[in-house]
């Protein structure tokens, strides 16, 4: 499995917005592939790239919490096909196409399963969005 799959499955299993899930999105997304994730004291989540420097993901844009920033995910890696609060079985999901691929699959799917009291319909949506959008990034 992939570490965006895994991503992705720890989006639908949150249990509402999470900033470490964000700081790991914004690390496997926009740094260097060469880059290591690093845990410091005090919960601060970083990395280290090949220059050694250490650069904290404390900026990380809310992934989680927000359809806004889960929707840059996209980039030119899909389109949003649907988002539904209710869209699967009463759980919010989200559909990404990949327009770009023409062998199977194309179509990307993320529930958000785990909603608890720390969730919002908001959230909910953004965790969706963040699972079908990390695994369209994933596909090749």
């Amino acid at each position: 499995m992939s570490a965006l799959e895994e991503m992705a499955g720890a989006c639908e299993r949150a249990m509402g917005p999470d900033r470490e899930l964000d700081a790991d999105i914004h690390i496997a997304v926009l740094v260097p592939a060469d880059a290591r994730r690093v845990d410091r004291l005090g919960g601060c989540v970083g990395y280290v790239a090949s220059d050694g420097l250490y650069r904290s993901a404390r900026d990380a844009l809310r992934y989680t919490a927000s359809i806004d920033a889960a929707m840059t995910l996209l980039d030119q890696y899909g389109v949003l096909m649907h988002l539904s609060d209710i869209g699967a079985d009463g759980l919010p999901y989200a559909r990404v196409g990949r327009p770009d691929l023409f062998e199977e699959p194309n179509i990307f799917t993320g529930i958000s399963s785990g909603i608890a009291k720390d969730a919002t319909p908001t959230s909910g949506l953004a965790l969706a969005l963040c699972a079908a959008a990390l695994r369209a990034r994933g596909a090749e």
